[in-house]
């Protein structure tokens, strides 16, 4: 019991040094790196801070744990999804957008008006919140009394955008990305899944536009897979590069007489190492810079190919971040500054063509024609007439796999 409260203890002290941005009257024996991809691509030992990176670590570590990662990687489309714009890119996926059939647009407005369980008027535009950690099951909708939105699940937003797309009622798609809601938590698969249904949408022809308030890459990455991209002009945008880090206890067990022993198999099975070793290994140093090409790779193919910047652009826009919401306007990484009530008159402008220079006043009154995503989520595919005959049964399955017998 002393002995593991004496270790306790001594981790602890270590890991409350990382407050202290190294300070020289301290020297624990945790060793902590952190490799960072940004537009140079290097991995850098984490007790090294880098330019507007805030490193909260003070480890010892060795000389050679700083990094050159490989060669660019980004042209390389390999294992990379990109967003699929035209028609033929969205067939080699499996997604290519097809109208209903021609009988049964003629019995769509007569199956508009048979529908009981979501009512939606013409010309209408759905709403749709992005945030948290877009969970892969399906929406769970029960009566509360609080204010808080719904998080919305990748289900939910992924068949919104496919029916919407066939929907004649459907005239726009507005997703908001606010910080009142909270930040996008979510893997870059379920974006990459996300992203792919909103060029569905695309692709038939209707325009998605996007509020952004407040966020970093994964909230920037989403934003630009649409149309149009508004900020308010006290918006901020985060880009700070990619990471990832490695903890090393070998110091700290050795301080209190620990001793573990770890087998190892394979060369990149680096798992023991947190406990064997004090600074990292060349095979895991290899790993990680592999995941952060991968990341960068990944990023720098979907921010860039919306409307075709370079790889070098997103390069430099990670090296060199502009400051303020102006300076993204001006590099055209966004469309505009407007806050978001400018934002609803141009979906008033879109629905009501030509009321703003007719009579002013009314146009102010006048509220946007809405949708929001959950009240929309009960639209059955066979009211659009896209539901055929061969189905395809989706399991999710969601949680962690344990070993059996």
């Amino acid at each position: 019991g002393d002995l593991a409260f004496q270790c306790w203890m001594a981790m602890t002290s270590a890991s409350a040094t990382t407050a202290f941005l190294c300070s020289p009257l301290v020297a624990p024996t945790a060793t902590s790196f952190t490799g960072s991809r940004r537009g140079s691509h290097r991995c850098v030992p984490r007790h090294k801070i880098g330019r507007r990176a805030v490193v909260l670590a003070c480890a010892e570590s060795k000389s050679g744990d700083e990094v050159v990662p490989s060669e660019d990687k980004a042209s390389d489309d390999t294992h990379v999804f990109r967003p699929t714009l035209t028609p033929e890119e969205l067939a080699d996926v499996g997604m290519a957008f097809r109208p209903a059939p021609a009988l049964a647009q003629v019995l769509l407005p007569l199956r508009y008006f048979l529908t009981l369980r979501a009512r939606i008027k013409s010309n209408t535009t759905l709403v749709m919140p992005i945030f948290g950690s877009l969970p892969d099951t399906l929406p769970s909708r029960s009566f509360s009394f609080s204010s808080t939105p719904t998080a919305p699940t990748l289900p939910e937003l992924c068949k919104n955008l496919r029916l919407a797309a066939h929907d004649r009622r459907i005239c726009s798609v507005y997703l908001r990305i606010t910080a009142g809601n909270g930040s996008i938590t979510a893997g870059y698969a379920k974006l990459a899944e996300l992203t792919r249904h909103m060029a569905y949408f695309r692709a038939s022809g209707k325009k998605i536009r996007v509020f952004l308030e407040a966020g970093g890459e994964k909230e920037f990455l989403v934003a630009r897979a649409a149309d149009e991209v508004y900020v308010p002009p006290e918006g901020v945008l985060s880009l700070l590069g990619f990471r990832v880090s490695g903890d090393f206890l070998r110091g700290t067990l050795n301080k209190v007489g620990i001793y573990p022993d770890v087998m190892r198999i394979g060369e990149y099975k680096s798992a023991g190492d947190q406990l064997l070793r004090e600074s990292m290994s060349e095979a895991q140093e290899e790993a990680l810079t592999a995941i952060l090409d991968q990341q960068f790779s990944h990023f720098a193919a979907n921010v860039s190919f919306v409307d075709g910047k370079a790889v070098d652009d997103v390069r430099d826009l990670l090296e060199n971040p502009p400051i303020s919401a102006r300076e993204y306007r001006d590099k055209a990484w966004v469309s505009n500054l407007l806050y978001e009530s400018d934002v609803r008159d141009l979906i008033k402008d879109e629905q009501k063509p030509g009321l703003r220079e007719k009579d002013e006043k009314k146009f102010q009154r006048l509220q946007p024609k809405t949708v929001s995503s959950e009240v929309y989520y009960r639209v059955r595919p066979k009211t659009l007439g896209i539901q055929g005959k061969q189905r395809i049964a989706i399991i999710r399955a969601t949680g962690a796999i344990g070993s059996g017998e």
